[in-house]
């Protein structure tokens, strides 16, 4: 058994936290079946509960993508712009968020492009919290 030992100068009530929750990703401007060839970009709600957000990053089929995240607003964009051209077909996008703790979480979504931006498919994603060993 794991044991945890301290020593206090003042009286008071203390308590050890462990984070073994994953950060959560939620798409904000995307659904199944939505054509997004006006879209400027796509949006998610990134937060965490204990540690907070440590690394986030973007790829499409493989390719790593310009993301921004506000942390003020829980926010992370990805633009349609001239360093993340997607070219026609389809794409895989993932998004993998990893707080403080080491865990981690990583969404897939499947892109189609005809020159126009229209996601088709929300249902691929894991949930892996590190400090558990737990994959679901």
């Amino acid at each position: 058994m794991v044991g945890l030992e301290t020593k206090v100068r003042a009286f008071g009530n203390y308590a050890v936290k462990i984070d073994s929750v994953a950060p959560s990703v939620t798409a904000v401007n995307i659904s199944e079946g939505k054509n997004l060839s006006s879209a400027k970009n796509i949006q998610f709600k990134i937060s965490d509960n204990l540690s907070g957000v440590e690394t986030y990053d973007s790829f499409i089929d493989g390719n790593w993508v310009l993301g921004k995240y506000v942390p003020k607003r829980g926010t992370f964009t990805i633009p349609f712009d001239k360093y993340n051209n997607i070219s026609k077909g389809k794409h895989l996008l993932k998004v993998l968020v990893k707080d403080e703790r080491g865990n981690e979480t990583m969404k897939e979504y499947q892109l189609y492009s005809l020159g126009v931006f229209c996601l088709y498919n929300l249902n691929r994603f894991k949930f892996k919290a590190t400090n558990s060993r737990f994959l679901f």
